[in-house]
C-alpha cells in the first residue's frame, strides 16, 4: 500500500499538467506584431480571398424617379489593376429599363484605379427594382475575372407596389412557425 500512495502525487501532477495543456487556446489575432530586427509592424491576414475580379463598387442615387420618370445612379468603381481593360455592363430587373449612351462602358485600367459612371433608368410602375452591374476585368497579365453588384432602386410609392405572389399556402404551425405549403409530385422508380 505504501508503494501505491508514493506514486500518486506524481500521477496527479502529470494528469493536471495534461489537462491544463489540453485546455489552452490558440488565438490568431488581427493585432499587428512588431518584428524585433526592423521594428516594422506586420498584420496577420486570413489566407482566404474571395474569388473574382479585384473590383469594389459604391453608388449614389442622384435623382430618384417617379413612375414613368427618369432617375440617375452615380456608380463608383475602384479596381486594383495596373493595366488592361475593365468592361462595365448594366441592366435592370423587369420593368426597370436602363437607357442612354452609357449602358456599357470600357475603361483603361492603366489610367487610374477609380472610375465614375452615370446610369439613367426608368420604370413605369411603383416598386422596388434592381440595377445589375457586371464588371469584367481583363488585365494584361492574368486571366479575365468578373464581379457583379446590384443597386436597389425604389420607384414611386413602394407601399403601392405589387406584392410578390406566394408559391404556396402560407400557414402557421401550432408552435407559431410560419411555413409555406407547396404542391409536389413524387416519382419513385
Amino acid at each position: 500500500m505504501k508503494n501505491l500512495f508514493s506514486k500518486t502525487p506524481i500521477a496527479l501532477g502529470f494528469a493536471a499538467a495534461l489537462l491544463a495543456s489540453a485546455c489552452t487556446q490558440t488565438v490568431v489575432s488581427d493585432v499587428p506584431e512588431e518584428t524585433a530586427e526592423t521594428g516594422s509592424k506586420t498584420l496577420q491576414t486570413p489566407a482566404t480571398v474571395k474569388p473574382g475580379a479585384a473590383v469594389e463598387f459604391s453608388h449614389e442615387i442622384t435623382a430618384a424617379a417617379a413612375p414613368g420618370g427618369t432617375g440617375t445612379v452615380k456608380l463608383t468603381v475602384i479596381e486594383g489593376y495596373d493595366a488592361g481593360t475593365l468592361t462595365l455592363t448594366t441592366g435592370g430587373t423587369d420593368p426597370l429599363s436602363v437607357f442612354g449612351v452609357d449602358t456599357t462602358k470600357t475603361v483603361d485600367m492603366a489610367s487610374g484605379g477609380t472610375h465614375s459612371w452615370r446610369v439613367n433608368y426608368n420604370a413605369a410602375t411603383d416598386g422596388i427594382y434592381y440595377l445589375n452591374v457586371q464588371a469584367a476585368a481583363a488585365p494584361d497579365a492574368g486571366p479575365e475575372m468578373s464581379r457583379v453588384y446590384a443597386v436597389r432602386i425604389e420607384v414611386g410609392d413602394i407601399s403601392k407596389a405589387e406584392k410578390p405572389q406566394s408559391p404556396g399556402d402560407v400557414m402557421v404551425t401550432p408552435d407559431g412557425e410560419t411555413i409555406i405549403v407547396m404542391e409536389a409530385e413524387e416519382t419513385i422508380e
